[in-house]
């Protein structure tokens, strides 16, 4: 398109809408480029909150894994650290808690005896006790035993300074 000046001795060209189109794609751009920036920061924060999760999740990671081994020898120096945790026998078809007795360090070293991982539930570790008793008079669970116990009172009881522990 042309336009002659008041002269008429000039033609001005008028300026296409090219660069006013280039400016709108330009802005396009920005915006895009804004939107991917975003995207990007939701999909790093997404990552950094499930890493968080999985770290912190206790029952994601346990301290015991199926045929783990703790040993409960007779002491050398003659003495125990005091500790005991209750804990629920294994009874039923369907590996139900069952009667409650007591795993005490002292008479379980005492008495000599492995504590095995025979399984992990939500509700703690599955153990078998063979040896001798567990504890005094009727908290005993007895020579040859299954036992359920929470997973802290596991980490006490493994974690104590008498225990020969196996992996």
């Amino acid at each position: 398109m042309f336009k002659f000046d008041d002269n008429r001795d000039k033609i001005v060209h008028y300026a296409h809408k090219k660069p006013a189109a280039k400016a709108a794609s330009r802005e396009e751009f920005e915006k895009r480029l804004c939107q991917v920036a975003d995207l990007l920061n939701l999909i790093t924060l997404s990552i950094a909150i499930f890493r968080l999760v999985v770290l912190t999740a206790p029952s994601l990671t346990s301290v015991a894994s199926v045929g783990d081994m703790s040993n409960f020898p007779k002491p050398s120096l003659g003495w125990i650290q005091k500790i005991a945790v209750p804990a629920r026998q294994i009874a039923g078809p369907f590996s139900a808690p069952g009667q409650a007795c007591e795993l005490d360090l002292a008479t379980m070293t005492r008495h000599d005896g492995t504590l095995t991982v025979s399984g992990i539930r939500p509700e703690g570790i599955m153990l078998i006790w063979t040896g001798g008793q567990t504890a005094p008079g009727n908290a005993d669970c007895g020579s040859h035993a299954q036992i359920l116990i929470p997973e802290a009172n596991y980490t006490r009881l493994i974690t104590a300074e008498t225990p020969a522990y196996v992996r």
